[in-house]
């Protein structure tokens, strides 16, 4: 029996587009794009565009590095950490989860989390980077 070979035009890849901002940029962008006041840490814009047969583009996220500072700060974690976290919920975003009514946060969050666990366990992230940060010297 002939084992099937998988055309070149089933493979598929994606790329997307990762920006990082500031707190100023940010401020502009979720008040052009979602129409909400101040500034957020983590905005996602799905393009689900066809580039050609083998790519298409899956959109755009941006991190806003001075809030992911902040939260990291709040969450005692280290600044790798949440802007690993802010990228994998923008990511899920793209992928069309929502998070705006508490069940869908609630679901969003958990898979966010263990996303993050399976990178961990595959190595493609470092699990020591992920730990706590050392807390603040104050001087």
């Amino acid at each position: 029996m002939k084992s099937k070979k998988k055309s070149s035009s089933s493979v598929r890849a994606v790329q997307l587009n990762l920006v990082f901002s500031e707190e100023e940029k940010m401020r502009f962008l979720n008040k052009q794009f979602r129409g909400e006041e101040g500034t957020t840490d983590v905005l996602a814009f799905p393009a689900q565009l066809k580039i050609d047969d083998n790519l298409w583009l899956l959109g755009e996220i941006v991190v806003n590095l001075e809030q992911a500072a902040k939260q990291a700060r709040q969450y005692q974690v280290s600044l790798s950490e949440e802007v690993v976290r802010l990228f994998v919920h923008g990511l899920l975003h793209l992928l069309g989860y929502s998070d705006t009514k508490p069940a869908e946060r609630q679901k969003m969050h958990h898979l966010q989390e263990k996303i993050i666990q399976e990178l961990q366990e595959l190595q493609l992230l470092k699990a020591n980077s992920l730990q706590k940060s050392p807390p603040e010297i104050e001087k």
